[in-house]
């Protein structure tokens, strides 16, 4: 397999093809599938235990109990607001993808050449490509249970010596949350890992051969069990890709976050806050310009794998005549 032929083709394709990227902005949106809500519904106290301590140590305006209660009360709506949100831009970010796939891999009269018809073609396949999000989307659920409860054991530690500071020394109990939360990352890694890779493929068997969920799955299996290693060898170079640009984006961001930092101590901190805000629309631009660019190269090595699959099917079952 060429992969140098891979990647350029699939930068010539989204480059030909420019709606491509505004698809690729829309399916990030829905990344965390409303996660982000999660948090403040399961841990409310947080938001208020941190205005409390901060209050006492001067740092900010005192609050009563019944005006904590009322931030967290409204803390918990947020967190169910954000949740719901979530959910549906997931859905839409499913719907996306869909239109990512179609729009690299249908060639000919089939061929889509507008932001429209890229959606409309996602939309068609709503149904399996929901069903296919599923396979690492529950995972990742079930996974962010014990995660969130290790998460908030931290903070009310953080919390706890910010409000006393002689508590700093609290010996290795301290550092067993962060060994549990290093083991849920690792079990996380473990296991959606290989679940992405395969949805990856199945993704594009449904979108590209109109295949239901079962289908698609079956199909996706077939090119997995004979593609493994190429497979492997092309999410190597897109994490080698990915730390490049994590690096550079990173030396971006760090520079970014010393003049905001230069900033807060010359203005109110909420304008500061209120800057970061401002710019996180060109966080979601940049993702989804690199969202666009894998997907066309999971495609194109997909349309590769898959006429190479079909070609060894056949020729495996095709007797062979003697003349």
């Amino acid at each position: 397999m060429d992969y140098g032929s891979i990647l350029s083709n699939a930068w010539d394709t989204i480059w030909r093809k420019k709606f491509l990227f505004i698809v690729g902005i829309l399916s990030v949106l829905g990344a965390n599938a409303g996660l982000s809500g999660l948090n403040y519904i399961a841990n409310p106290s947080q938001l208020t235990q941190s205005l409390e301590i901060y209050g006492k140590m001067g740092y900010g305006p005192s609050y009563g109990p019944e005006q904590l209660q009322t931030i967290r009360l409204a803390t918990i709506i947020v967190g169910v607001v954000m949740m719901v949100l979530g959910v549906v831009l997931w859905f839409n970010s499913r719907i996306s993808i869909g239109g990512l796939i179609a729009g690299v891999g249908k060639l000919g009269e089939s061929e889509l050449r507008g932001f429209k018809s890229a959606w409309i073609a996602g939309w068609e396949r709503r149904w399996p490509m929901f069903g296919l999000g599923l396979l690492t989307l529950l995972p990742i659920w079930i996974i962010t249970v014990p995660t969130y409860l290790i998460n908030k054991n931290l903070q009310q530690q953080q919390m706890e010596i910010i409000a006393n500071p002689s508590l700093y020394d609290l010996g290795p109990d301290y550092f067993y949350p962060y060994l549990g939360l290093c083991g849920v990352i690792c079990a996380m890694l473990v296991i959606i890992l290989p679940l992405y890779l395969f949805q990856v493929l199945a993704d594009r068997a449904c979108m590209l051969e109109a295949l239901t969920f079962s289908e698609a799955v079956g199909r996706a299996w077939q090119v997995v069990r004979q593609k493994a290693g190429q497979m492997i060898v092309l999410f190597l170079i897109q994490i080698g890709i990915a730390l490049g640009i994590g690096l550079v984006a990173g030396v971006f961001v760090c520079m970014l976050s010393c003049g905001l930092g230069a900033l807060a101590s010359m203005m109110s901190p909420m304008l500061s806050m209120a800057v970061s805000y401002v710019l996180m629309p060109f966080m979601f631009v940049f993702s989804g310009i690199i969202q666009t660019y894998f997907s066309a190269v999971w495609t194109i090595a997909w349309l590769d794998w898959a006429n190479d699959v079909l070609a060894h099917n056949i020729k495996v079952e095709t007797p062979v005549t003697s003349g």
